[in-house]
């Protein structure tokens, strides 16, 4: 399985697919769902913060997703998403987030 396919399954499908698509509605048009978060995270702009994407291949610390996951507040997201992040999650599935944005944000 790939790193990408690994972060979907369990982060994605477990955590942020709750507000981002699991309903008939997508926080912030922002669909984290299997078979749509692939497409709507990598290379795309942020809706909310100019001038970002939400992950930017090669460079994790400059891509919206890293960025939401390690800061508490961040201008123009209203949601802490920091409180998504489980002591678990921390220690295993941000680092593999950022490994995969940090390696080409690979899809396969």
């Amino acid at each position: 399985a790939s790193m990408y396919n690994a972060i979907q399954q369990s982060f994605f499908n477990t955590t942020c697919a709750n507000c981002h698509g699991a309903s008939n509605r997508a926080a912030a048009g922002l669909y984290l769902t299997e078979g749509k978060s692939y497409d709507a995270l990598v290379g795309q702009p942020s809706k909310k913060v100019p001038d970002i994407n939400m992950v930017e291949p090669d460079d994790a610390s400059n891509s919206l997703l890293h960025i939401i996951l390690h800061q508490e507040r961040v201008e123009g997201i209203s949601m802490t998403h920091r409180d998504l992040v489980s002591e678990k999650s921390e220690q295993s599935i941000l680092p593999l987030i950022d490994s995969w944005i940090n390696h080409g944000a690979k899809e396969k």
